[in-house]
Formats: structure tokens, C-alpha cells, sequence
């Protein structure tokens, strides 16, 4: 399990997932599992970094106060852990994206150099586009009641255009892994489970009944 497929597990969740579901506890463990794997957790965090830049209704912020409110999942969603993580470690994405920026913009080159990127921004707001795109492309199947030609036939087109789209989403997906394991990491199953914790769980059948009552 790498990168790529943290991301498909975490927008699925993200998109999809009932809190009221049998489930939901252990899909929200599999996810922290996985991002201890990649080394993001807010105990990693420098809670002196950037001090006092949050602004919370009017009010400034100290970092430490902000870490402590959020989550493992609302630290990694916000792009937090590249604040935290060494710069040098992003340099294949940062590499790419000044090869990308003397190829393609004109202007404003000059203020950048000598400044790291904004990383955390980039993460954040490619993070959320990726989302809205997950839930056009891959939607949740859930149950069609009955059956309507008219109504197959528009959903063959919907679902052509979807294929189209997720064939065209490598590039982003990819910049996405990187910011998020920068190392490639590759694990398997058993020391997911015996490293990090992470619930080895059949989560389709621990949802089943719940489904059926529900849907």
C-alpha cells in the first residue's frame, strides 16, 4: 500500500462515509494508521512554528493551541505536516514545479526566487478540487429502483464522461503522493497491522446490515 492508495481510501471516506455506520470508527483508524506510516501525526508537529498566525473569530492564535484542537485528519487535511516536515525533503515536487514555472510563467518569477513554495497551500487547495472531482467521477452506487431506458441511457453518458476524467487525473494524483510521501513508501498488510496499528477488518461486512436498514 503506497501513497495513491491512502488517497482512494481517504476520499472515499471522506466523500462517502456515515458516522453512524459499524464501520466508520475503524476506517477513521485505518486512515491515521496509514499516515503514521507516512510519518504525518501532530506529534511530529513544532508547536512554536509560525506562532501566533492563526486567527480563530477576530482572535490570534497560538500554533499549540491550534494543533491541539484539531485532528490527525484535520492536521494531514490541512496541509499542516508540510510545515513541519524538512523542506529538502519535497525536493523532487519542488524541482518539478520551478521546471513547470520557467516553462510556463512570465511574471513574477523573480519576487519567488530565493523563497521556499508555499507547499501546505498548494496540498490544501488541490486537496479540495480532488474531492469535488472524486465525488463527480466516483460516486457512491448506493441502490437504483427499477429500471427505465431513458433513464440507462443518461447514465451511460454520465458515466462515459466520469471514465474520461478519471483517466485524466494521474498527474494530480501524483502531486498529491508526493506531498504526502515524498519517499514512495510501499508496506504490506501484515506490517501495516503489526507497526501501526492499522485494523484488518472486513468493512463491507461489518456494514452489510447497516446498509440494508439504511438505504
Amino acid at each position: 500500500m503506497n501513497a495513491k492508495d491512502f488517497l482512494e481510501q481517504y476520499f472515499e471516506y471522506s466523500c462517502y462515509a456515515s458516522a453512524s455506520a459499524p464501520s466508520y470508527v475503524f476506517r477513521t483508524k485505518q486512515l491515521e494508521s496509514l499516515l503514521a506510516a507516512f510519518g504525518i501525526a501532530r506529534k511530529n508537529a513544532d508547536p512554536k512554528l509560525n506562532n501566533n498566525r492563526y486567527v480563530v473569530g477576530g482572535q490570534r492564535m497560538e500554533r499549540r493551541t491550534r494543533l491541539e484542537q484539531m485532528s490527525e485528519l484535520e492536521y494531514f487535511e490541512s496541509g499542516e505536516f508540510l510545515n513541519d516536515r524538512p523542506y529538502l525533503d519535497n525536493m523532487e515536487l519542488v524541482l518539478k514545479i520551478e521546471q513547470f514555472a520557467l516553462k510556463n510563467i512570465s511574471l513574477g518569477l523573480k519576487d519567488q526566487k530565493g523563497r521556499n513554495l508555499a507547499l501546505a497551500w498548494l496540498f490544501n487547495d488541490l486537496m479540495n478540487f480532488r474531492k469535488e472531482v472524486y465525488k463527480v467521477a466516483n460516486p457512491w452506487g448506493g441502490f437504483l429502483e427499477g429500471f427505465e431506458i431513458g433513464l440507462y441511457y443518461g447514465k451511460c453518458q454520465a458515466e462515459n464522461l466520469k471514465q474520461v476524467i478519471r483517466e485524466n487525473l494521474g498527474e494530480i494524483d501524483e502531486t498529491l503522493s508526493l506531498l504526502i510521501d515524498p519517499k514512495k513508501k510501499e508496506y504490506i498488510l501484515e506490517d501495516l497491522v503489526n507497526d501501526f496499528g492499522y485494523p484488518d477488518v472486513d468493512l463491507k461486512e461489518m456494514d452489510r446490515e447497516w446498509e440494508m436498514e439504511n438505504w
